[in-house]
């Protein structure tokens, strides 16, 4: 077996590029991601495609249904800001959802400001601020596909920062995080294994389709330039 090209620690994960890599790793912003006791790391396979499964996680508009059981909730959904940027794109979502206490449903809605920030080709960092409470939730997402027809996930998951959670609230906050996974990849082992449209970039029927339309620009502009 040949040595693998590079290999490095980052984010509580270990990164090995058996070739060479055409991008660099992840920059996530220094400080806000600290590894520890408050931090869980889900691995799953899924029978997805990577861009399947990134597409999925930046589509705001499936909330009130593939997550009806856990925070969806209909409502407003607002895109506040949104900037591309060499490695990819950020942008920020207004959304209300059910708040979520002691890992089971609420009739109680608050508001959350999403900020999501796609890194080419397949990372991804999400912070979810609850402007009410003061809190935030951190999630990473990196995506290593397996097989044309499968994905490895790595979900790391930095829960309640700002809260002070008790051992029972951080295992009640890690089986309600594997919920909500479950409920994403269920929805998307149900398309067909096919990718992403790139053609489909310049659709935009709504404003919420506008981080989905973004996606698929920067990977055509990325594919097309022979990353």
């Amino acid at each position: 077996m040949s040595s693998p090209h590079g290999v490095d620690v980052k984010y509580g994960l270990l990164w090995v590029a058996p070739q060479a890599s055409s991008t660099s790793l992840p920059a996530l912003p220094e400080g806000l991601w600290p590894i520890d006791d408050r931090t869980f790391c889900l691995v799953d396979s899924w029978s997805a495609t990577a861009s399947q499964i990134i597409d999925n996680f930046i589509d705001v508009t499936h909330f009130p249904f593939v997550h009806a059981d856990t925070f969806g909730q209909k409502g407003r959904l607002d895109v506040r800001r949104l900037s591309e940027v060499d490695d990819g794109f950020e942008c920020e979502v207004s959304a209300r959802g059910k708040r979520l206490i002691g890992g089971g449903n609420s009739d109680d809605v608050e508001e959350r400001i999403l900020t999501y920030r796609y890194y080419f080709p397949f990372s991804l960092a999400l912070t979810i601020a609850y402007p009410r409470r003061g809190i935030f939730d951190r999630i990473f997402l990196a995506l290593q596909p397996e097989t044309t027809q499968s994905t490895l996930v790595y979900k790391l998951v930095l829960r309640g920062e700002g809260a002070n959670l008790s051992e029972e609230q951080a295992r009640e906050e890690a089986l309600l995080q594997r919920q909500i996974t479950a409920e994403d990849k269920n929805m998307v082992q149900q398309l067909p294994l096919s990718g992403i449209d790139l053609r489909s970039y310049e659709e935009r029927h709504v404003l919420l389709d506008e981080p989905t339309r973004l996606l698929r620009k920067v990977m055509l502009s990325k594919l097309s330039g022979g990353e």
